[in-house]
């Protein structure tokens, strides 16, 4: 795949507006399905959705005559077209008219220009796709490595995804590792005008007649979306509506939103097509003032910063597009970048966590021109500053290390050195993280017998409350929506009827330690579902005297967030209880003593450790 491909932030429109404010009128979406029992509740799921966005949806069998389906999609606002058609139906009909395709047929995407590759999907290997566009409108705010599916296989069988293969003029939004082992284009865009991956099947030229829009998760597997999947298709549609930019914007940044490792003070971008000027900032604060103004009214699209740029840094910078009457901006978004420092950069653990695993992984970014990195660790701050022997683990060649099983709530240092050809080595900062005490990660639990969750947390089969953990049917932990690792805990809360709340528990044996070397805070985290009925969240600790005590979650909506939202507890919060002989601990959804029926849901909970809180978060 070329490198040339460029990753937007936002999208010129090239088309009109479709005002979205109160008592603007719907729009009229043409669903082309192939109508087939097999297929159609799926795509009814699909429809129903869209209506409940406030469209007009008009379903038309993939059967219908060119004479029929070509004017309709012409005078659609936008066409969607189905995953359950046959490619062959629709190829030759509708791949250059001028309006606005949402297409979710991967089978039809090479007959339509849209991949270089055999247009075909495969089962997935996970529920996740990466996201490498995330500053883009049809990222819809997803960021790194998120869940689509909530499970990989269904009663209607594996799910699928799109193995696209964009052309250099798309823009690539999401992707996904696919089971021959290969990683395709599985959301991506062309804009109207963008040149094609190859020529359409129809003859028409191998231009994009509208914007054309991949969205590579299958009608099959809709039983198995989830809130990210629903959430990509609303982008994807209200993109091709043009709702959610302004025509007049800059895209297309150079360097790229998010990259890093940046070297050359060079920026570009693609002008809007009323841009005659362009004012542009720079600036290491996302919010670019006035001072921040490098250059006005300038004649192109291209912008060397003479001063260059700081290694190590990060930028923030925008381009305002100025109409002919050098009256009318408007004003860009603010993309950002790194540079490249001399010495190692970006660690992970990050400098000064508190809450890293005993066991990590430590990355970095390496310095410029580096060919091999000289790595100190140790618990002792001055040791890996001096470079002490005790400290020192040698030359590497990647820029990744283990350090093997730590000590828990302790606080580690470590140095990396820049090896450059024939320069004097580049001592780097002295970097500190703590690692956690780990509770439970629910990494460990299998589909065994005797291993499953639901037999390590007890739930209402056991506490005769409204809660039920772990799916019914394996993989009875989740393995879509986690947190860390490869699984986290599903927990079912249904409160309707008494004693209307519900918990989920677990006891340890032997009891323990939560203040060891000083630990403080209950760290945990959890994934909610706009469709769950509101409820209040506790987590509860009981000691070994069996003392108890509860805390509420700040968040009220917590429950219905479809995202991961990290909960901190102080353990002086839990009065009473004896931190350092912890016996139980439980999560509530509901509250106890409640008289009225409440509603039902679904949250996830993962990586439940304990931490020693740094200073400045306590």
């Amino acid at each position: 795949m070329s490198t040339g491909k460029r990753f937007t932030s936002l999208r010129v429109l090239t088309l009109t507006l479709v005002l979205w404010t109160s008592g603007a009128q719907a729009a009229d979406i043409l669903f082309i399905s192939s109508m087939d029992a097999t297929h159609k509740a799926g795509d009814d799921a699909l429809k129903a959705y869209m209506e409940k966005m406030g469209h007009t949806v008009t379903y038309m069998d993939d059967n219908t005559a060119l004479a029929t389906m070509q004017p309709a999609a012409a005078t659609a606002d936008v066409v969607f077209i189905s995953e359950s058609v046959g490619s062959g139906n629709v190829r030759d009909k509708i791949t250059a008219v001028e309006t606005p395709i949402v297409t979710t047929e991967a089978w039809a995407w090479d007959e339509m220009g849209l991949t270089s590759g055999a247009g075909a999907g495969q089962n997935a290997v996970t529920p996740n796709v990466d996201i490498v566009a995330p500053g883009h409108p049809l990222a819809a705010g997803l960021t790194g490595t998120v869940p689509v599916f909530s499970a990989i296989t269904g009663t209607r069988g594996a799910a699928r995804m799109g193995n696209g293969i964009a052309g250099d003029d798309a823009t690539v939004i999401a992707r996904a590792t696919l089971t021959d082992g290969k990683t395709y284009d599985v959301v991506y865009v062309y804009e109207k005008g963008a040149t094609l991956a190859v020529a359409p099947y129809d003859k028409s030229p191998q231009i994009a007649a509208d914007i054309r829009i991949c969205l590579g998760f299958d009608e099959q597997s809709y039983l198995l979306w989830n809130d990210n999947a629903y959430t990509l298709l609303k982008a994807a549609i209200n993109y091709g509506l043009g709702t959610l930019s302004d025509p007049g914007m800059a895209t297309k940044p150079e360097p790229a939103d998010g990259a890093t490792a940046v070297i050359t003070p060079l920026f570009r971008w693609k002008a809007s097509p009323v841009a005659v000027f362009h004012d542009i900032y720079l600036g290491k604060s996302p919010d670019l003032g006035p001072a921040d103004k490098v250059a006005s009214r300038a004649p192109v699209a291209m912008y060397w910063h003479l001063a260059g740029l700081e290694p190590g840094v990060t930028y923030y910078w925008r381009v305002d597009e100025i109409e002919a009457d050098g009256v009318t901006v408007h004003q860009g978004a603010v993309w950002s970048f790194t540079t490249q420092a001399l010495t190692a950069y970006r660690p992970s653990p990050a400098d000064g966590a508190a809450d890293a695993s005993p066991t990590p992984i430590l990355t970095w970014l390496p310095g410029l021109s580096a060919i091999k990195h000289h790595l100190y660790f140790g618990g002792d701050r001055d040791a890996v500053s001096q470079g002490a022997a005790a400290t020192d683990k040698g030359e590497l060649t990647e820029p990744t290390f283990a350090p093997g099983t730590l000590d828990v709530v302790a606080t580690y240092f470590w140095r990396v050195d820049e090896i450059v050809p024939a320069s004097p080595v580049r001592t780097g900062a002295v970097w500190s993280f703590t690692t956690c005490l780990p509770v439970d990660g629910f990494e460990s639990y299998t589909d065994d017998e005797g291993s499953r969750i639901y037999q390590t947390w007890a739930d209402g089969w056991t506490n005769s409350t409204g809660s039920t953990v772990g799916h019914v049917q394996a993989p009875f932990a989740e393995r879509g929506i986690v947190h860390g690792g490869q699984q986290a805990m599903p927990l079912d809360y249904n409160n309707i009827a008494a004693p209307f709340y519900s918990d989920a528990e677990r006891e340890f044996a032997p009891v323990q330690d939560w203040t060891i070397n000083g630990a403080d805070t209950l760290v945990l985290y959890v994934y909610g579902k706009t469709a769950n009925a509101e409820a209040k969240l506790y987590v509860g600790l009981e000691d070994a005297s069996k003392r108890i005590a509860t805390a509420a979650c700040p968040d009220a909506k917590v429950v219905t967030t479809p995202k991961w939202t990290t909960w901190k507890v102080p353990l002086s919060d839990f009065a009473g209880v004896n931190g350092a002989r912890i016996k139980r601990i439980f999560l509530r959804v509901g509250d106890k003593g409640s008289t009225a029926s409440g509603g039902t849901g679904q949250i996830y909970v993962d990586d439940i450790r304990v931490i020693k809180a740094p200073p400045t978060a306590k």
